[in-house]
């Protein structure tokens, strides 16, 4: 068994790697992906800083190990080191409070993260933790300035955040990461989803060996699909022309079949690839 276990991921991923994971109906509404904080900068290329001016300066590199030295536990100690709770009050927890008043409006069906709800509703608890890591970082960071590498006298960490890093996080989250999930989760993902879509319509041909189906064979094979999804999908390779739509309504009434007849140019076997 595992007691109190805890996981922290770091991927990093070409841009069209990246859609097709999200874009891949087994990963969706499962929960990982949504607990993800994605970075999507814009490429620096032809404005990146060449030769030595480029490196980290030596005084900020040693601060920054020298304190993340002082946040690692002793080898004598570590694991015998018990657990301290920090916590988020007063100022705050208010204005963590806001933050997500001001959120939780967004998520209806006309607001603006209604598109990135499930990932987006986890936002108050990256800012908590956000804030409580700036807090920690804070703390050994100060001490570091006075007494460099060494660990001999190590304080506590004040077990309340301090409203400041609250306060910054919840900046960073309205200002950086929002925008940043955004571009990942509608920009860089829709266009590579309805592809990925189109694509699985096309296997069902190659899968079943035929050059006509419905739209009920279709759903009936890719369960990920519905309706919504289904009509992007032919949409988009009718517009491509692998595909042509048409409707049959019996004589005596009755609901209407809609069928769709792949080009007869194309090559089954190359469509199951």
């Amino acid at each position: 068994a595992v007691h109190d276990g805890s996981l922290t991921m770091m991927n990093m991923s070409q841009p069209s790697h990246l859609a097709g994971v999200l874009a891949d109906p087994l990963f969706q509404g499962r929960g990982l992906l949504e607990r993800m904080t994605w970075i999507f900068p814009e490429p620096r290329i032809g404005y990146r800083e060449t030769g030595s001016g480029r490196d980290i300066p030596d005084n900020i590199r040693e601060r920054h190990e020298s304190t993340i030295h002082r946040m690692l536990p002793d080898a004598e100690t570590a694991g015998r080191i018990p657990r301290t709770p920090i916590h988020i009050m007063g100022e705050g927890r208010r204005i963590l409070d806001e933050f997500e008043a001001w959120l939780e409006p967004q998520f209806r069906p006309d607001g603006e993260l209604y598109e990135i709800r499930g990932w987006a509703t986890r936002l108050p608890t990256l800012v908590a933790k956000v804030s409580c890591l700036w807090h920690i970082y804070d703390h050994h960071s100060a001490a570091a300035d006075d007494d460099g590498w060494s660990t001999s006298a190590k304080s506590p960490v004040p077990d309340v955040v301090a409203a400041e890093w609250v306060s910054r996080a919840v900046q960073w989250a309205t200002e950086y990461v929002i925008p940043m999930g955004r571009k990942v989760w509608i920009d860089l993902l829709g266009a590579k989803r309805e592809e990925f879509i189109a694509k699985q319509v096309l296997k069902c041909f190659a899968k079943l060996q035929v050059y006509c189906l419905t739209s009920r064979d279709i759903l009936r094979e890719v369960r990920s699909l519905n309706r919504e999804t289904l009509n992007v999908a032919l949409q988009i390779l009718e517009e491509r022309n692998y595909i042509k739509l048409w409707t049959e309504t019996p004589t005596r009434g009755g609901r209407s079949t809609e069928f769709i007849e792949l080009h007869p140019l194309c090559e089954l076997e190359g469509l199951a690839k």
